[in-house]
């Protein structure tokens, strides 16, 4: 382009491909070449405006940023490499998530919200977020295709998207790497490693973005792993692909109520159905559970049951959810401090300790060290 050179990721390129592999294999060339032949700058900015770039969502979060759609049109370069997210456009995690509602939903854009509905504590009166869409902002053909071409980079076994594959779920998205400007310039080996994606493909419920800058280890190993356990915690809590995971079969199981059970027999019965129990004393009669009488749990789900009993061992929790350790303690009424985020990785007493009421320390940490 003029005195300028864009390279491709990959040195020497791959020959003489399609505009739909330059896409699945993330082709700057291609990208350019698309902008170059089929859109003026003109035309390009009238859709990125239109996808929400360069504007505010309107989310409900503090100090928004609207980005910016800045290139000059007169300036080749400057337009051309928009199309593959460098030059004059910057964006926001928010912004990329209401651009994808446009793919989701046959060309029509959904502002995202965060509050579902406001309720008055003195009156009662409940005010629901309203759903707001834009008109068709692009065709249902156009974003049926792009749907496609998100399963191939996920799906195709020559794509480098494969690392967020998840059997059974028909996960679709693309994959993004972005050089890190300081001073003015690039910094040479220093990357931001991004993941966008949506399931099931056919009708989208679940949107995801997700991005991590100049993380210590590769890019896969640095984001996939986490994408694919945040895709399979929601797939999970919303009941979708039930009957399929990665090593075994979900199921769904409602709870009755096993107060007055027998202890012995209950925790055979969930375990049988693949719970996870977790018994609290050594008493042979229930007189506590949680979760309660008529909730819904899948396969895996910790089911907490307290005894009768007087004698109350701590259970070791490494590996816990903080929630799971939150709902535990109270359970047994030990007072608790947390350090960190995540994950338990240590705590102050030891597991089999017969519990006193001392107040119990817990270390979190990311699942994945990013």
């Amino acid at each position: 382009v003029g005195p300028v050179t864009v390279h491709d990721w990959k040195p020497g390129g791959w020959g003489r491909i399609s505009y739909d592999k330059g896409y699945v294999y993330s082709s700057n060339s291609g990208s350019m070449s698309v902008s170059k032949d089929y859109l003026t700058p003109v035309e390009l900015r009238r859709c990125l405006e239109s996808y929400g770039f360069g504007s505010k969502t309107g989310i409900e979060l503090a100090h928004e940023s609207s980005g910016s759609v800045s290139f000059n049109g007169n300036i080749e370069i400057d337009w051309l490499t928009v199309s593959f997210g460098q030059g004059g456009i910057t964006a926001t995690a928010m912004q990329q998530i209401q651009a994808l509602t446009i793919i989701a939903n046959d060309g029509v854009m959904v502002k995202p919200h965060i509050i579902k509905k406001i309720v008055d504590n003195k009156t009662g009166e409940v005010v629901e977020t309203s759903i707001v869409k834009t008109g068709q902002v692009a065709s249902k053909e156009s974003t049926r295709y792009m749907r496609n071409l998100m399963w191939q980079v996920v799906n195709e076994s020559w794509s480098g998207g494969k690392i967020y594959k998840i059997d059974g779920f028909d996960v679709i998205g693309k994959t993004g790497t972005a050089q890190i400007a300081e001073n003015g310039k690039y910094v040479k080996g220093k990357y931001t490693y991004s993941f966008a994606g949506m399931m099931p493909k056919d009708d989208p419920e679940i949107l995801i973005y997700a991005a991590i800058s100049k993380p210590s280890l590769s890019s896969s190993t640095s984001l996939s792993p986490a994408v694919k356990e945040v895709l399979r915690n929601v797939a999970k809590y919303r009941h979708m692909y039930m009957e399929v995971t990665e090593n075994t079969t979900v199921s769904r199981y409602s709870l009755t109520s096993y107060i007055n059970e027998e202890t012995s027999r209950v925790s055979e019965e969930l375990k049988s159905v693949g719970m996870k129990v977790i018994v609290i004393g050594d008493g042979e009669e229930i007189v506590n559970q949680y979760p309660k009488k008529g909730s819904t749990i899948v396969t895996g789900d910790k089911v907490f049951l307290v005894t009768n009993g007087s004698e109350v061992k701590l259970e070791n929790m490494v590996g816990w959810s903080r929630s799971d350790v939150t709902t535990y303690l109270n359970l047994i009424d030990v007072p608790v401090t947390f350090n960190g985020y995540g994950y338990v990785t240590e705590q102050s007493i030891e597991a089999g300790t017969v519990i006193d009421g001392s107040e119990i320390t817990i270390e979190l940490a990311n699942k994945y060290d990013l």
